[in-house]
């Protein structure tokens, strides 16, 4: 089962439901998951993340999205 979307131990729940869905479908790319969410985002850390975000008018559905994108182009190779 994919963890609701909160942080747990800091880390960011959008990255954490990533590496959960790639874990259950079987797909051994969590590192480079974690590498791709690194280089776009600069942290892993949920509070990190908000405020990078403050005052972008970006938010956490936003962070969703491109992590389901990142996510959905891993299935595809």
């Amino acid at each position: 089962m994919v963890p609701p979307p909160r942080s747990i131990d800091g880390k960011c729940g959008t990255y954490l439901s990533v590496v959960a869905m790639l874990e259950k479908l079987g797909i051994d790319k969590a590192a480079e998951y974690e590498k791709a969410f690194l280089e776009k985002n600069g942290s892993l850390d949920c509070k990190t993340l908000i405020a990078k975000r403050a005052g972008t008018g970006r938010n956490c559905n936003d962070l969703v999205g491109e992590a389901a994108a990142m996510l959905e182009e891993m299935i595809g190779e």
